[in-house]
């Protein structure tokens, strides 16, 4: 019988590739930066964004249940929801920015659809955001569970709740039990739905080439989807709501091209209607540098670059300083 995987990837490897090397075949190798060391290396990436067990959920009473009691439910299930895509959406995208000339459309409603999808799932899959909502949702469940708790006491209808009294009251707002829910919540076809209509109808979509790729490339992280403001000032999605008007995404595609999405009821948005689904060449070296701060800035540990720009990151360490 096969072992149970225990290395759980938070950014797919099929969206990595597009900034690795191919060393030999079916092999890719990616340049890293620990912005908590401050070092640099290359590494497999088999290896990098991803942590043991990350996506099982412990088969546990105070747990939210997993279908089958399959601890490891979740971790087969994303590749379903997008993974297995995601290369087939990205050549795509390359291939409409690549073809299309400057000032044509190049973002189609259909390829929209998919890169929402595509970014929604990834921007509640990771560690910052997994925080995030763990924090975010405690109170709310224990308020639940006191709401719960005065209904049985004053309606007990025909029925002893004593048992179910009990478990209310042992029960206690653990990581694992957070876990549970969000991977739920997270994974649910409907909320997915949700928030990909809302990046598609509430926001305009545009597109940079970068000019500058040989001296300074767009770069990645183990946080992909990078929330900010219109200003840059502060990173992640606790401080960006997708319905703030000055919250603004943005996700490299690859090294040359990078999506920006900015709300349509903002003042800079209103600007950008002209730009809408168009990708544009930039050779703003401080555009593009911002964007790469604020790269390392939102990321969890590491962000990511081809081999071949690795040197890049000795620029921006010097810069962050």
């Amino acid at each position: 019988m096969a072992s149970e995987p225990k290395k759980h990837h938070f950014v797919p490897r099929g969206y990595l590739r597009f900034f690795a090397q191919e060393i030999k075949e079916d092999v890719y190798q990616i340049a890293v930066f620990d912005k908590t060391s401050g070092k640099r290396y290359l590494n497999n990436i088999d290896d990098v964004a991803e942590m043991k067990n990350y996506n099982r959920v412990e088969i546990d009473r105070y747990n939210m249940p997993v279908p089958d009691k399959n601890p490891l439910y979740y971790e087969p299930l994303y590749p379903r929801l997008i993974e297995d895509d995601i290369p087939k959406i990205l050549r795509r995208t390359i291939s409409s920015f690549t073809l299309t000339p400057t000032t044509k459309l190049s973002l189609g409603d259909n390829l929209k659809a998919h890169l929402a999808r595509m970014l929604v799932i990834q921007m509640m899959r990771t560690p910052r955001s997994r925080s995030f909502f763990t924090e975010v949702c405690q109170s709310p469940f224990y308020t639940s569970i006191q709401q719960t708790l005065d209904f049985l006491a004053t309606n007990p209808g025909n029925r002893n709740w004593h048992a179910e009294i009990e478990q209310l009251r042992e029960f206690r707002y653990t990581n694992e039990f957070a876990k549970s829910a969000i991977l739920s919540l997270a994974t649910s076809e409907e909320r997915i739905a949700h928030f990909s209509n809302v990046l598609i109808d509430d926001y305009c979509w545009m597109a940079y080439s970068n000019q500058l790729v040989d001296t300074m490339p767009f770069i990645t992280s183990d946080e992909p989807v990078l929330l900010t403001d219109i200003k840059g000032q502060h990173v992640g999605l606790e401080n960006n709501p997708l319905a703030r008007p000055t919250t603004m995404l943005c996700f490299a595609i690859n090294s040359q091209y990078m999506l920006s999405l900015h709300r349509k009821d903002s003042l800079h948005g209103s600007g950008m209607k002209a730009f809408a689904d168009q990708c544009l060449n930039i050779n703003d070296m401080k555009y593009v540098v911002r964007m790469n701060l604020l790269h390392i800035e939102h990321s969890t540990r590491q962000v990511f670059t081809h081999p071949k720009y690795a040197e890049v990151f000795d620029i921006l360490k010097i810069l962050r300083q």
